[in-house]
């Protein structure tokens, strides 16, 4: 904490100047959209866009990314123990579905409890005990001496990785507005590298040492992703909110000074948006966040409508599967819709950070995350057990809910494309949202007098 403490204001950390004005022995200008002349005081997104994408981003990113990697390979598991156990245990079909169902019902029961806590005590501390109580009980697991120690090993394993998604709240909440929706896209690699890494290790190990040392080795890169996450400060957005504005300032200097720029002159302003209140369930029921239910594009044609094509093409690969192509093209198909489906997942993991405000940006995303597991839960029953009894009625039940899912997606109230993130839900700007089409002035040529607050 003494690295951003703000006791140590030397020469390594860069000040700002006032309103386009170039600091002394620095190259460096403050743009002017962000340094404000007049009061001399700047918001956290102020900050946040004046620092810009750097070497702190990318370091973060890196972290980040470890997250979602231990995360897809805990995930991976579930796809290739279930083989390995039916024969080992003589288990029946429902069995095998099980084993991957008791995850994602503890992750569904855990994500808002982990939201909530990251909102109320803080994203960082609740991300680090979420991944160690996943390592803890995952590498217990490996131990379980029949199914039913199994599985309620692996449930609390998914009640802790019910939390890795606050890695996101984390990470957005240091992003500037034109870099958010490419990073989040961008750290999916690190889903595909957990996936691969699963895949080999289970190919070097299994074979030899068994299902158990497979299992125990896969949660290492949970337990160094503790280790370097101790480097990893607290959301300056959560601490303002808290009203330890001292600290976020303090931390944002440690980050200008990381990327090697000047911040905005002065002192961080709350911006009024201080809050007692943090992490209420009701607060993601106000009018304007009352619906919960691929790089450029989403940044050019808005968040709704990438979400809602992706669904529909999902919907119209998978009713390619029910006509009579063949293996070869139908596993073409199969590869198609997962990769297009695997688009809608992080679109919406752009969308969802983006559309809550601060104060229960945690438990949005969390809650969401949550009621997300209702398909994970069940798609084991549908994929094993209705698949082996009709072959039709199961892709139906995909193509369906993919459908749904799309025009949910193009009737969201509110377009985030281009929009500050927020700190405070304030009534009615759903609506203002819908009709300015979530940007200000400057998207019709004006140019803003003075920096646009968090809550407008």
């Amino acid at each position: 904490e003494s690295e951003f403490s703000g006791e140590d204001d030397d020469a390594a950390v860069i000040e700002g100047v006032g309103h386009g004005r170039r600091m002394a022995g620095s190259k460096t200008t403050v743009p002017q959209d962000f340094a404000n002349p007049t009061d001399d005081v700047f918001t956290v997104e102020e900050a946040v866009e004046a620092i810009g994408f750097g070497k702190f981003q990318w370091k973060l990113s890196m972290i980040t990314g470890l997250a979602w990697m231990a995360d897809a390979m805990e995930m991976m598991i579930l796809s290739i123990l279930g083989a390995e156990l039916r024969c080992d245990w003589l288990l029946a079909n429902w069995q095998v579905a099980l084993i991957t169902s008791v995850v994602f019902f503890g992750m569904m029961v855990s994500s808002s409890l982990w939201g909530n806590f990251a909102d109320k005590w803080g994203r960082k501390s609740t991300l680090i005990m979420s991944i160690a109580w996943t390592s803890y009980f995952g590498f217990l697991s490996a131990f379980a001496p029949v199914l039913n120690w199994f599985l309620f090993l692996r449930g609390l394993v998914g009640v802790g990785m019910g939390g890795v998604p606050q890695s996101v709240t984390l990470y957005t909440e240091f992003l500037p507005t034109k870099s958010r929706a490419k990073c989040v896209v961008l750290i999916s690699i690190f889903w595909a590298i957990g996936t691969l890494l699963e895949v080999v290790l289970a190919a070097l190990m299994m074979p030899t040492l068994g299902w158990r040392w497979f299992l125990a080795v896969s949660s290492f890169p949970l337990f160094l992703f503790i280790f370097l996450s101790f480097w990893l400060p607290e959301s300056s957005r959560f601490e303002v909110l808290n009203g330890k504005v001292d600290k976020a300032q303090a931390t944002l200097r440690w980050i200008a000074a990381d990327n090697n720029v000047p911040m905005p002159l002065g002192t961080l302003s709350s911006g009024g948006c201080q809050q007692d209140k943090l992490g209420r369930l009701q607060d993601l029921f106000v009018p304007e966040l009352r619906i919960l239910i691929t790089i450029w594009v989403i940044d050019i044609i808005g968040r709704r409508k990438v979400l809602g094509a992706y669904f529909f093409l999902f919907a119209f690969f998978v009713l390619c599967l029910l006509t009579c192509f063949g293996r070869t093209s139908m596993t073409i198909f199969i590869f198609i819709a997962r990769a297009i489906v695997s688009g809608g997942f992080q679109v919406a993991y752009v969308y969802t950070p983006e559309v809550y405000p601060t104060s229960i940006r945690a438990l949005g995303l969390g809650t969401c995350s949550g009621v997300a597991r209702l398909g994970a839960l069940t798609t084991p029953f549908i994929a094993q057990v209705m698949l082996a009894s009709s072959f039709h009625l199961a892709i139906s039940v995909y193509a369906f809910l993919a459908v749904v899912a799309g025009f949910c997606a193009l009737f969201l109230p509110i377009e985030t494309k281009g929009r500050a993130m927020q700190d405070i839900a304030s009534p009615g700007s759903g609506q203002e949202m819908e009709e300015t089409g979530g940007q200000d002035g400057r998207e019709q040529g004006e140019e803003p007098s003075s920096p646009p607050s968090l809550t407008e």
